[in-house]
């Protein structure tokens, strides 16, 4: 997704995740998929520990105001389990990643007024863990539009979508 924004023009995007064999196979995507120069100028690749609140501070300092966060996959109500984790004993070995973190990431970095989309896939009451965590946070955020479900073509998943400021 960060590929192809930097792609379209949207200005600078700054991708993140925990993990940094994520981040070592996104920037292989983009240089083997985007134009060489995309890298280090429109398209950032960083480290960040949603539990770590100073990490985004740092993060926004960096290079915020934000105009919009988008957050693909990020809620794992339950420790990830199945057999694409067990091929990688450090993706075995990783924690849950609930909700409450990560959105309290977002007020952080969507300070200055962010459009936020967090995009959930339903493992094991993600979407109903996150509603709840964005009811709790209700005076502190703003909903742009209901949560949407969208299935993906072949009908097998489905993604809910909460988008709010």
């Amino acid at each position: 997704l960060a590929i192809v924004l930097a792609q379209w023009e949207c200005g600078r995007v700054v991708a993140v995740d925990a993990n940094p064999k994520a981040l070592s196979l996104a920037e292989a995507n983009a240089t083997l998929h985007a134009r060489p120069a995309l890298v280090g100028q429109r398209l950032v690749l960083r480290t960040l520990d949603w539990n770590n609140r100073a990490a985004c501070r740092a993060l926004l300092e960096e290079f915020g105001p934000f105009h919009a966060i988008l957050i693909a996959d990020g809620v794992l109500a339950s420790p990830p389990s199945g057999p694409m984790w067990h091929r990688d004993e450090t993706l075995a070995s990783a924690a849950a990643s609930p909700p409450d973190p990560l959105l309290d990431a977002t007020f952080e970095l969507g300070r200055g007024g962010a459009e936020i989309v967090v995009a959930v896939t339903d493992r094991c009451g993600d979407v109903r863990d996150t509603a709840r965590a964005l009811l709790a946070r209700r005076h502190l955020l703003q909903l742009v539009s209901p949560p949407q479900e969208v299935a993906s073509e072949d009908g097998t998943a489905a993604v809910t979508v909460f988008h709010f400021r």
